[in-house]
């Protein structure tokens, strides 16, 4: 029996792969939050109107550099079924890759990887995760018209839960790469490794399906907690001025930096919130009915995520973000 955490098809050797050089990543939804495909679809009327024409070519398109860590950047290739058929299908496939020309652990790829697929998962607030992985080496390459490339292997590995494709043309993100650009990604990335306490719970979220309202109100609060602990000390308070705050005052905190980015009404969430969250932390707190506690988690949601999206560069006025009201509420 071999226990491996990565198997690499088709590769020469495995020391090779030990510190990959590359790794690329489809992740579900990319391609629609960066608006980026190798096809483009040209269509023309003719002038009575009686009928119209279709061509859909699929050209080289440059990568998109998301990012100097292991230069960050997305890369698109088309793919087609063949001309041999009645039917032929093309498709444009976008992945996200990283590569340095000394090999690097698996993790420093996977660290920039997962840390792009959970902006994907807060931008839209569903469980994307990633389709597959492929590994390069510069120790194994080939030579292409003269030039030295590197072969790049499947990877098969179950320690990224890779799933199928669940996004749809008709979801919609709460912002997408042309809201933030890459100084937005460059953002989150610092922001998820400064809030890692607050946002990793909140993308964890995702993951809870089928669990209780009070089991998603405890990793919320968790969330708020964390992320409103080290909002204080970003705006100068000490650490244990900023760990003696309440719930209901980090709440509070949140809201104002937030603003007019939420749509419902903040009057008296910071105590609700708090309520809702104490109810199901201590047994010695007033329950609260799961309705409530439902919306207020909901709420929730929409404020950090909304506090996320302020942080990456979208501007305050509310047309910006709680105009898009349907789409960042939460699950």
């Amino acid at each position: 029996m071999i226990r491996a955490s990565f198997a690499i098809e088709g590769a020469g050797l495995a020391k090779h792969y030990v510190k990959p050089n590359g790794l690329r990543s489809e992740i579900d939804g990319l391609a629609y939050w960066l608006g980026y495909s190798a096809l483009r679809s040209t269509v023309t009327f003719k002038k009575d109107g009686s009928g119209r024409a279709m061509t859909t070519s699929a050209t080289p398109v440059d990568d998109m550099e998301l990012g100097r860590a292991l230069n960050l950047r997305a890369m698109a290739r088309a793919t087609s079924s063949g001309q041999q058929t009645l039917e032929v299908t093309y498709r444009s496939l976008v992945f996200l890759q990283t590569f340095a020309e000394a090999p690097r652990e698996w993790s420093d790829h996977l660290t920039l990887h997962f840390g792009v697929r959970d902006l994907l998962r807060i931008a839209a607030w569903k469980p994307l995760n990633f389709q597959s992985h492929e590994a390069a080496s510069t120790k194994e390459t080939f030579t292409l018209s003269g030039v030295e490339r590197q072969p790049w292997y499947a990877v098969r590995t179950a320690m990224t839960s890779m799933s199928k494709a669940t996004w749809t043309v008709n979801d919609r993100f709460l912002f997408n790469y042309a809201d933030i650009g890459r100084v937005g990604v460059g953002r989150w990335l610092k922001l998820a490794k400064q809030y890692t306490r607050g946002i990793d719970p909140l993308v964890r979220l995702l993951d809870l399906a089928g669990a209780t309202v009070d089991a998603h109100m405890m990793q919320l609060g968790i969330a708020m907690e964390a992320v409103g602990y080290q909002a204080l000390i970003d705006s100068g308070r000490s650490p244990a001025s900023a760990n003696s705050t309440s719930v209901k005052s980090r709440v509070e905190f949140l809201l104002v930096e937030t603003g007019s980015a939420v749509t419902f009404n903040t009057t008296n969430f910071a105590q609700d919130f708090a309520d809702s969250y104490n109810s199901v932390k201590h047994a010695n707190r007033a329950p609260v009915a799961p309705a409530t506690k439902a919306e207020h988690y909901q709420q929730g949601v929409q404020l950090l995520r909304a506090w996320i999206a302020l942080r990456l560069g979208l501007k305050r006025r509310s047309s910006e973000i709680a105009g898009k009201r349907a789409h960042i509420l939460g699950a």
